[in-house]
């Protein structure tokens, strides 16, 4: 090997593995107490490596390097895996460590066994699909020896304490030792097999179990909906699901998509609540609570500035789900500047989808002369807090109008907005027919000291809360949306 250098002893070995297009080879050398590794591109000639890297090295423990090593890589994002075993002797001194380099070529060390333990002969194995690192071993326990397993979340290596679960074991083969294994990439429908022999007994033992790992659900949409609604929900470790609640209730129906999403219905009989996912291996469940909704849904409308809102179906009532249409009418002399509430942007018409209550305000502006202008609009949301602000700055313009929609569910009252060095005053408040949402506009107006968020301050922490802030120009100045309706 053209990187080696350095002389190693008769009982030093090292193994080789394929990974993410490259050879990687790992060795030991027990004269300087280092275990190295080394890695060649495919696309590169034989003599061509990487520098020696020092892939476990202690100058405080010393003798850290011996003559075990097994490799292992399957994960796409080019980690490789390494199980070595040191010539330590104290019983709390680290026996076997499992090594990860990762696509960088860095090196972290994580405890699998001290001498206590008394492992030998350690493999490991990759379920990328579970996020699981597999470490099998030989032990030995009062003369009887039988093979061991532990496990660890890929992203963590953290291993329990001890000698791990017994894998391989009989009462009449007492020295169970020389495990190997399939050596592939494990995933659900791999499993994990394991083989090993008694060398007294000549027997051959093996031992087989199907892997999963508990559901995990990182997110689901949409976020609310009645009976009926489909539900698609995201995360991992989800074949093999057995049951998805809606708050304890069976989905009418799921279809598991792939390991990362699930398809439910959301149950007749329902109600708030997070959603769980079952497998043979436990149960997932949501952060966040999925809103189940019950007819009639309410649309309430309310404007800002001289015009009016039609809706298609009409009456704002809806007993189903329902698509409405609803159109913005300036008044003569004015023209339409933007929705708030639970439509956005400046779309007109646009439709909205009544699965639940809600609310919109839309705003009208004086024409003069057609050179009134949205300019820009920055938002921001929040959940179970007493402040919203926009993600990122507006603009500082002067005289520029700037207006702060903020709507909260369940009902909050804005105490105070603030930013850009403005002073900002209640226009309008609106709540739903129900109480659920409400909606305030806040307006500001004058020489902003400079770009800025913009932040409302609630009296309470609704469930969730959205800031849109607009910027217009050419707007007239002293009482550019009419007048102001105070409380």
């Amino acid at each position: 090997l053209p990187v080696q250098g350095d002389s190693t002893t008769g009982g030093d070995i090292s193994s080789l593995i394929a990974f993410d297009q490259q050879i990687g080879v790992m060795w030991s050398n027990q004269a300087n107490r280092i275990t190295y590794f080394a890695a060649r591109n495919d696309s590169d000639p034989d003599t061509v490596w990487s520098p020696r890297e020092n892939a476990l090295a202690d100058a405080v423990l010393d003798s850290v390097s011996n003559d075990e090593i097994n490799l292992a890589a399957c994960d796409s994002d080019g980690n490789l895996y390494a199980a070595t075993r040191t010539q330590l002797d104290n019983q709390d001194d680290p026996q076997v460590y499992i090594l990860k380099r990762d696509p960088a070529g860095s090196w972290s060390r994580h405890l699998f066994g001290r001498v206590s333990d008394n492992h030998r002969q350690t493999i490991v194995l990759v379920d990328e699909a579970n996020d699981q690192l597999h470490v099998i071993a030989t032990g030995n326990v009062s003369s009887v020896e039988s093979i061991y397993r532990k496990s660890a979340d890929l992203s963590v290596l953290l291993f329990p304490p001890g000698m791990g679960t017994p894998f391989i074991e009989s009462s009449s083969d007492l020295r169970i030792n020389r495990v190997s294994a399939t050596k592939q990439c494990l995933n659900h429908q791999t499993g994990l097999l394991v083989l090993a022999n008694d060398q007294d007994s000549h027997y051959y033992l093996h031992n087989f179990i199907e892997l999963t790992a508990a559901p995990v659900i990182e997110s689901f949409s949409p976020q609310h909906g009645p009976a009926g609604t489909t539900v698609r929900i995201s995360g991992r470790n989800f074949s093999g699901a057995s049951a998805v609640q809606f708050n304890g209730v069976s989905a009418a129906t799921f279809s598991v998509i792939s390991s990362f999403e699930i398809e439910a219905t959301v149950p007749t009989g329902a109600s708030a609540g997070t959603i769980s996912v079952t497998n043979l291996s436990g149960s997932g469940v949501s952060d966040a609570a999925f809103t189940v909704t019950y007819p009639p849904f309410l649309l309430s409308t309310s404007t800002l500035g001289p015009g009016s809102i039609t809706l298609d179906p009409p009456g704002g009532s809806y007993d189903t789900v329902t698509s409405v249409i609803a159109g913005a009418v300036p008044d003569p002399g004015y023209i339409f500047s933007g929705w708030t509430g639970d439509l956005s942007g400046s779309t007109n018409p646009d439709t909205l989808r009544m699965d639940r209550d809600q609310n919109i305000t839309a705003m009208f502006v004086a024409n003069n002369g057609g050179q009134a202008a949205l300019q820009e609009t920055r938002s921001g949301s929040s959940s179970l807090s007493t402040t919203v602000a926009t993600d990122t700055p507006l603009t500082r313009v002067d005289g520029a109008l700037y207006l702060a929609a903020i709507t909260t569910k369940s009902s909050r009252n804005v105490i105070s907005v603030s930013g850009l060095g403005l002073t900002w005053q209640l226009l309008r408040a609106q709540c739903s027919g129900r109480n659920h949402t409400s909606v305030e506009i806040w307006m500001a107006q004058g020489n902003p000291a400079g770009d800025g968020t913009v932040i409302a301050t609630l009296d309470a922490a609704p469930d969730n809360a959205v800031i849109a802030v607009s910027r217009y120009a050419w707007v007239a100045e002293g009482d550019p949306v009419g007048a102001i309706i105070s409380g």
